[in-house]
């Protein structure tokens, strides 16, 4: 039995984490059009113990934690997904040289507390 989901230009599942509850967190690459260039973000989708997109998860199924949108280029490689406590997902991947995490709380939402 498999799962699947259709989102709009995602162009790969890099990983998947199984999270408290039986729920899981995918993370992959998607394309987005910002200021007229197709740019590539990350995008995370929440799954249900059944395999189906959580509705709940980020109020739609899925989260692009926005660093495209913020002006930054996304996490080109190395895209990795990890629950935490509480149903926290921590995503992480590298931006030219750098290391970017972003934590996302058990709903799906940028956790405010996260780096603070």
């Amino acid at each position: 039995m498999s799962a699947t989901a259709r989102f709009d230009f995602v162009t790969g599942v890099s990983a998947i984490a199984l999270v408290p509850g039986g729920k899981a967190a995918a993370v992959g690459q998607k394309l987005d059009l910002f200021q007229n260039v197709l740019r590539g973000d990350v995008i995370v989708a929440g799954y249900l113990p059944d395999g189906r997109i959580d509705p709940a998860y980020a109020r739609s199924g899925r989260v692009a934690p926005g660093w495209a949108a913020a002006g930054f280029e996304p996490p080109a490689g190395n895209r990795a997904v990890a629950a935490g406590a509480g149903g926290r997902v921590y995503v992480a991947g590298t931006i030219g040289n750098d290391l970017a995490v972003v934590c996302l709380r058990a709903d799906g939402e940028p956790d405010p507390t996260f780096n603070r």
